[in-house]
């Protein structure tokens, strides 16, 4: 099984808001999002240096490797095989 992209939402609600703002005549939306109690309950009990890497590995494109991409989906399918 392989999957070529992961969703970024993962620990985030699902708050987005397609608000309209007048930008002159055009009308453009804007997107929000909102944490979880969850994932904020998981950021302040992290580490400033961990999160510090795990941001560098997100702006480097670590996470869309097709290595890690296949190990998490590999992780994702054993779970729901146990099910």
């Amino acid at each position: 099984m392989q999957i070529k992209s992961v969703s970024n939402n993962l620990y985030l609600n699902s708050a987005y808001e397609g608000k309209k703002i007048k930008d002159g005549k055009k009308e453009s939306k804007i997107d929000s999002f909102e944490l979880s109690d969850q994932a904020r309950e998981l950021s302040s009990k992290m580490d400033s240096q961990k999160l510090a890497d795990i941001k560098q590995k997100i702006e480097s494109n670590f996470y869309n490797s097709d290595e890690v991409i296949s190990k998490i989906s590999q992780k994702i399918y054993n779970v729901l095989k146990k099910s």
